[in-house]
């Protein structure tokens, strides 16, 4: 069975789920981001998808492609403005993350649309016609 990976990036942790291609989640797991800012938190954001990415191959469940939520504004080219990350004010985090799990194709969006992206695929915002998003965090 192929499989996706969906992370969520926030300024204090990273989790990572993998689901079935019909969203089903199979198993999620949340990492402290300790801190990290500049390249460091992102070199620990490509290794922790790449080591997800490598565990379901060895269970013989491929991994199809990989969405990414970031906090802050997630641009067209793959760079990321997140003021809760140090130094990240233009960083290129989805050739990281695509370089670290072999070309995979990523996605790369910023925290607000994945989140009502979920709400009306699987969630309390299924077949409305409208809806709104607030989001509260760190």
């Amino acid at each position: 069975m192929s499989v996706v990976i969906g992370a969520d990036l926030g300024g204090t942790k990273l989790s990572v789920a993998v689901c079935s291609a019909d969203g089903v989640i199979l198993q999620q797991r949340t990492h402290a981001l300790e801190g990290r800012g500049r390249s460091e938190a992102g070199a620990f954001v490509a290794r922790t998808i790449a080591a997800e990415v490598e565990a379901c191959a060895a269970i013989d469940q491929p991994v199809m492609s990989v969405g990414l939520c970031v906090p802050g504004i997630a641009r067209a080219e793959g760079t990321v403005w997140a003021p809760n990350i140090e130094g990240w004010t233009d960083y290129p985090l989805r050739s990281e993350v695509s370089a670290a799990v072999g070309g995979l194709p990523v996605a790369l969006a910023s925290d607000r649309t994945g989140y009502i992206l979920g709400e009306t695929w699987k969630g309390h915002a299924q077949g409305v016609d409208h809806a709104v998003y607030l989001a509260v965090g760190t």
